[in-house]
């Protein structure tokens, strides 16, 4: 079952239980929990999960919020909550109420789609880097490049991450870029990964695309004055032109 919600701006709510066969009001408790949590401006976005449209509620009153937070965020299954986007920042509070019930808490949340709120998002966003959990992630809106920067930094190297794209633009530092390259040159097991930065940023390297020096991996280099993305493959390109060398100097 999906409960979708929608605002006087056409944003929409959506919010799964852990069995997503049964019903909020099922008797087990077990069954209640909520491990999905979509929030996004676009009805045919949040379709793409679920296309059950009867059981719909509106938002648009800061009681409304406080109806929905008692009735089903107190249900939120921390532990297992594993996609929580919140593309959106709505005028009357949904996306604060929330970052609230998630920012005290322990969330181990895979799959991140966050636009930027306030202090809370960069609090939550900290916490998940520091439990080398996200999986994929996407940032949006005016996150400050100030305390956002080192959190990516930290987050790019994590082994278990495989996607991340930054829609915000800031400046990671070249140690950052150059030791994350570094280290795939000289890792026999490398995962692969693909990483996209709005705005310049600095490389050791020119576009195109690098053999690892001792597998078959690929790094693929694409830089311009919109982003900067790495894409780290597994996947073979025969025409495959350059090779990164040890003697490179980083």
């Amino acid at each position: 079952m999906a409960e979708v919600s929608h605002l006087e701006s056409t944003t929409y709510l959506i919010i799964y239980p852990k069995d997503r066969r049964s019903e909020f009001a099922g008797k087990d408790p077990n069954l209640n929990q909520i491990t999905t949590i979509l929030f996004a401006s676009k009805l045919d976005y949040i379709l793409r999960y679920d296309r059950n449209r009867s059981k719909r509620t509106e938002i648009v009153t800061k009681q409304d919020i406080a109806n929905l937070e008692r009735r089903f965020l107190t249900r939120i299954n921390y532990g297992a909550l594993d996609v929580l986007r919140l593309k959106v920042v709505d005028p009357i509070g949904l996306h604060s109420a929330i970052l609230r019930h998630l920012t005290d808490k322990h969330p181990r949340i895979k799959f991140l789609e966050l636009a930027y709120e306030g202090p809370a998002s960069a609090v939550l966003l900290g916490r998940l880097v520091q439990q080398n959990v996200i999986n994929y992630m996407y940032m949006h809106g005016g996150w400050p490049p100030e305390r956002t920067t080192p959190l990516v930094e930290a987050l790019i190297p994590q082994r278990q991450l495989r996607k991340l794209h930054c829609c915000v633009r800031m400046h990671l530092s070249e140690s950052c870029l150059t030791s994350f390259v570094a280290n795939w040159c000289e890792d026999n097991s490398p995962e692969e990964k693909d990483v996209t930065i709005w705005g310049l940023q600095t490389l050791p390297l020119n576009n195109g695309v690098y053999r690892h020096m001792n597998l078959k991996d690929q790094l693929y280099v694409d830089v311009n004055s919109r982003y900067t993305r790495l894409k780290f493959s597994h996947f073979i390109d025969c025409n495959v032109k350059f090779l990164v060398r040890r003697y490179v100097k980083w």
